[in-house]
């Protein structure tokens, strides 16, 4: 799976939850100060991501990935340890 992926996911997620478009999301926009997630949704887009993409996410660490980078290089190396 590639970062672009990942994003693109990341952000249909945040669409779904709270209905702010994915639009100029970037790696580098960060999920609480230019999204406005707060810990409820930051652990639903957690289960939401775990559902997508297969990966397992640990709740404590969801708090730790709110920079969108964070986020993906998180979930592209789960995947990896899964698959391999």
């Amino acid at each position: 799976m590639s970062e672009t992926q990942v994003l693109q996911g990341i952000g249909e997620i945040v669409e779904d939850i709270i209905g702010v478009p994915a639009e100029g999301l970037t790696l580098d926009s960060h999920l609480v100060d230019d999204r406005g997630l707060d810990s409820l949704a930051m652990v639903e887009l957690g289960f939401a991501l775990e559902d997508r993409f297969g990966v397992e996410i640990a709740e404590e660490n969801i708090k730790d990935l709110v920079v969108v980078r964070d986020m993906v290089g998180y979930v592209i190396g789960r995947a990896a340890s899964v698959a391999s």
